[in-house]
């Protein structure tokens, strides 16, 4: 940097998570550059339209920043040299009043240590850091995370639903950062401005109000994900176990079988009731988490994500639906009965489940262990 550098105003972290409109997030920002540089916000770096390379950069474990951001380690200096020079270039040219936004849902999986150097960088180029994530409800991620994994081939790690461990991946930056710092916003259609989560994301606490008035979608070149329906979804199931000896990468599997899945969903891909159970078990607490520290209260919407067509006969349907009922409130301290109660309803309808295994999952997110 030059000896005559000036901080710059702010830079505003977007951490993610996946699964929560980062990629409309970044393709916005990269498509309407112009129009926010005008208001004295700028976005990213220009080396590519997101951050990735910042986790690269800052990320002292090898096989963490692999595991983080896939990035093959052959090309890792290449990639993090150019991604400094074009980091550099731009910082020089933007105006003491700029407010520079750098988004990665990776970012959310840095390590404190790596968290105390990237902070302490910043606070060089710039007055004031801040932070931004949204928070999606259980079952929703769940559901959305279950399509994204088999469209690359792969299933559940340890054969467990996917959920965000907010309460494991959030205290690092409120150490480091500040809880002051960190703004919590709801991914739900219904509570995002104009139901669009770009206008919501300009629209938080860090932009002062200056894009308040702005009401309308902007353009963007990005091409939203299809969600894969229940059809597609076991042919996917059945070609990766059919290609699972051959070792074909995510990517590949992706891009071979794309034509599966880019089409209007016949009939939305749901939870299973009994996966819908262990994803509200396992993530209730960090929900709790979310709502104590930061205020943000989300229910999670039975009806929606979760389908109970594996049920013997209507009546089992209703009851299992019953316990539950439609908006089922991740604040409750009684979940943990009342998921058990679910599931009881489920196993006496003939959905098998090792039992033993989910209340031993069950009692080691209880105790702490």
């Amino acid at each position: 940097m030059r000896s005559d550098f000036t901080k710059i105003k702010r830079i505003v972290l977007h951490i993610g998570p996946d699964k929560t409109g980062s990629t409309t997030i970044q393709h916005s920002f990269y498509d309407n550059k112009e129009f926010l540089n005008v208001n004295a916000v700028y976005y990213s770096t220009g080396y590519s339209y997101n951050d990735k390379s910042l986790v690269l950069w800052f990320c002292s474990d090898p096989d963490w920043a692999n595991l983080i951001t896939g990035s093959p380690i052959a090309k890792r200096p290449q990639t993090i040299q150019r991604y400094q020079e074009s980091f550099h270039k731009t910082l020089e040219q933007l105006p003491p009043n700029a407010t520079w936004v750098l988004s990665y849902e990776g970012l959310i999986h840095l390590q404190e240590k790596d968290l105390e150097v990237l902070k302490n960088f910043l606070l060089q180029v710039a007055q004031d850091v801040k932070i931004v994530f949204y928070v999606r409800d259980a079952l929703s991620y769940a559901r959305s995370a279950k399509s994204q994994l088999v469209k690359t081939g792969r299933v559940y790690k340890w054969n467990q639903p996917p959920y965000i461990k907010y309460g494991e991946l959030l205290p690092k930056f409120i150490d480091i950062f500040g809880l002051d710092n960190i703004e919590a916003k709801l991914f739900d259609k219904d509570a995002l401005k104009s139901g669009d989560v770009f206008l919501d994301f300009i629209d938080s606490a860090w932009s002062e109000g200056i894009f308040s008035n702005i009401l309308t979608p902007f353009e963007t070149s990005f091409k939203r994900n299809y969600s894969v329906d229940t059809d597609s979804y076991i042919l996917l199931q059945r070609l990766r176990q059919i290609f699972y000896v051959c070792d074909v990468s995510p990517k590949n599997f992706r891009k071979q079988y794309r034509p599966l899945w880019t089409h209007e969903a016949a009939s939305a891909l749901k939870l299973s009731p009994v996966e819908a159970v262990i994803v509200l078990i396992l993530s209730w607490q960090h929900f709790l988490f979310i709502k104590q520290t930061f205020g943000v209260s989300q229910n999670v919407s039975i009806s929606r994500d979760v389908g109970f067509s594996s049920c013997k006969n209507f009546s089992k349907e209703k009851q299992a639906q019953s316990i539950v009922i439609n908006d089922y409130n991740l604040e409750d301290s009684r979940i943990p009965q009342k998921s058990w109660r679910l599931l009881t309803a489920l196993l006496h309808d003939g959905l098998l489940l090792p039992i033993c295994i989910a209340r031993s999952i069950s009692q080691k997110r209880f105790s702490g262990k």
